[in-house]
């Protein structure tokens, strides 16, 4: 089996390499100490089909292989491990369910717009009783008409304080332990989101998971 990287995957990798050591590199420090996000920087890598990198042309990305998109995670992170954060959940986490389980509308509305970095997706899974375990948040959504209203608090949402779409897993049935817990997608959270101290918690100030209720 060969394991030697394509032209287009090394291509790639020296493109990210070269812009996150000119353009990223000499801002760290900075970006840290005033505990500021990058996204600005983010979305020149937007412009470059790092936002997108695993989406077909129809939807705005460049259709790239897995080991593609790695080799541009793993250059970012070697100067810039909070951004390569920001650039999975947007990339990984909430491009692909919209992708798989999204209708057309959906698609059409935030696909395009997370492909060229316009915007950035926001996972919100963790319960702040429940931590990561999906079976054990207490956040609900009931219906309403052709509408979901959601109603509870989430901890450690990443690029909670800069997103444009965010996917918030509640449960549609209290009673039913795990089974029916199930994401939405929405451009509004239900209140307003707070930046949490990061500093102690994340080690990286500029990569703020927020929490909102």
């Amino acid at each position: 089996m060969d394991f030697s990287l394509k032209d287009h995957q090394k291509l790639i990798r020296d493109t990210v390499r070269q812009f996150m050591e000119t353009e990223v590199r000499p801002l760290v420090k900075e970006l840290e100490r005033e505990e500021k996000f990058p996204l600005e920087i983010i979305k020149k890598l937007g412009e470059m089909g790092c936002c997108g990198m695993l989406l077909p042309e129809e939807w705005g990305g460049p259709g790239l292989d897995t080991v593609s998109y790695v080799l541009m995670l793993e250059e970012v992170a070697r100067v810039y491990t909070a951004m390569s954060t920001a650039l999975g959940v947007t990339n990984s986490a909430v491009q692909a369910p919209i992708l798989q389980f999204g209708n057309d509308a959906q698609k059409q509305k935030y696909l395009k717009r997370l492909a060229s970095g316009e915007i950035l997706g926001s996972f919100c899974l963790t319960d702040a009783a429940a931590g990561s375990d999906a079976a054990g948040i207490q956040a609900t959504a009931t219906r309403r008409g052709e509408s979901y209203f959601l109603s509870g608090s989430k901890t450690w949402v990443t690029n909670g304080s800069v997103a444009g779409v965010y996917i918030v897993f509640a449960k549609t049935d209290p009673a039913a332990a795990g089974r029916e817990s199930r994401p939405s997608w929405s451009s509004h959270p239900s209140k307003v989101l707070r930046s949490a101290d990061t500093k102690t918690k994340w080690g990286s100030a500029a990569r703020p998971p927020s929490r909102f209720s």
